[in-house]
């Protein structure tokens, strides 16, 4: 059985493969909120998938290296993918990136402006997966009077990075984002997408020739060796990692520890289907290899102190109240896929 573990806001990275082309799993894949886990007790023995870390806050961060640590004394029995201690985080990964050469590009906090850099730049979230919050920035003008509307508008100063722009377009002027996933010992390629955008969320081009070079890109895994180095590098064992090229040279993005398997096949323009259904027939042995048998013998203890309970975010009612409904939808529904529950009994989880 494998445990994955999420925030309940951003579940939907995996359910949405679990409901459609991951329903062979549905038996296989239980989803644990972070926000679960004072209240469980006992936890199965299995394979657990800590995502999400980047969005974690200090206190969760320490309720899931505690759990971790629990889960840690029992095995082989129980297998553990992305350490919340050891897992590097963006700006943590970004600044070893470029101080080991791989990136051209540097990022730094807002907080910190006095180190260093070059425009033109742009801001993006540290903690989220929301791109760019700004255009290109070419001035420091530019870049006061982003900042300055960002923090009007909520965001905190401490949560935002400033990062060099690095032109990886082609002579065309068409932009290359490449991704791929690791799942335990697994490189799987994602997809590769075209865009006259330097944002890559979601391919707005697909000719035949684009769609020919992603399909050989899937096919042959051309990167796996460097890309089993990086994931190695920051610790991560399983996740996505964007990626691009600046000539013959890689350019790192990110790595995403809670990124979307696979939405529902509607959500894909026709034209995608074929890579879509490729890359779901590449991923389904990944994930079936990281699964552990499941194991009815006696879980593992987990009392959370209150010490740890206490310095926990509280959680808006609002999502509270969304959450609980959900759960019980889940339930009613019959989908064991997101069967949570908040404590653990009679050999039930």
């Amino acid at each position: 059985m494998i445990y994955y573990l999420v925030t309940a806001k951003h579940s939907y990275t995996m359910e949405s493969y679990l409901e459609t082309y991951g329903r062979s799993l549905q038996d296989q894949v239980k989803l644990v909120y972070y926000e679960e886990l004072p209240y469980i007790g006992e936890m199965p023995l299995g394979t657990y998938i800590f995502s999400d870390l980047e969005r974690l806050s200090p206190a969760q961060i320490t309720l899931a290296a505690y759990v971790w640590n629990h889960l840690a004394q029992v095995r082989p029995s129980v297998r553990q993918l992305n350490s919340p201690r050891l897992t590097m985080r963006r700006f943590e990964l970004q600044k070893e990136l470029h101080r080991s050469g791989i990136n051209c590009f540097q990022t730094i906090r807002a907080s910190e402006l006095y180190a260093p850099f070059r425009f033109p730049v742009f801001i993006r979230e540290e903690s989220e997966h929301t791109g760019s919050l700004t255009d290109v920035l070419h001035r420091e003008q530019e870049l006061s009077s982003a900042l300055g509307r960002l923090l009007k508008e909520g965001h905190r100063l401490e949560n935002l990075l400033v990062v060099e722009f690095c032109d990886t377009s082609d002579a065309a002027g068409v932009y290359r984002k490449y991704s791929a996933f690791v799942v335990g010992g697994e490189i799987v390629p994602r997809h590769l997408i075209f865009s006259r955008s330097w944002v890559l969320k979601t391919a707005d081009l697909g000719t035949g020739e684009m769609l020919q070079e992603e399909r050989d890109y899937l096919e042959k895994n051309p990167h796996e060796a460097w890309l089993r180095d990086i994931f190695a590098l920051a610790s991560v064992e399983y996740g996505r990692i964007d990626y691009s090229f600046l000539g013959d040279k890689p350019q790192i993005w990110e790595i995403n520890t809670n990124p979307m398997v696979l939405m529902r096949p509607k959500d894909y323009a026709p034209v995608h289907h074929p890579g879509q259904e490729y890359f779901a027939r590449l991923i389904l042995p990944a994930f079936e290899k990281v699964n552990s048998p499941q194991n009815l013998a006696r879980g593992v203890r987990v009392l959370v102190p209150q010490k740890i309970r206490r310095d926990l975010p509280g959680e808006p009612r609002t999502r509270s109240i969304r959450r609980f409904a959900k759960n019980v939808k889940n339930k009613v529904l019959g989908r064991p896929n997101v069967g949570v529950v908040t404590r653990h009994s009679a050999g039930e989880f």
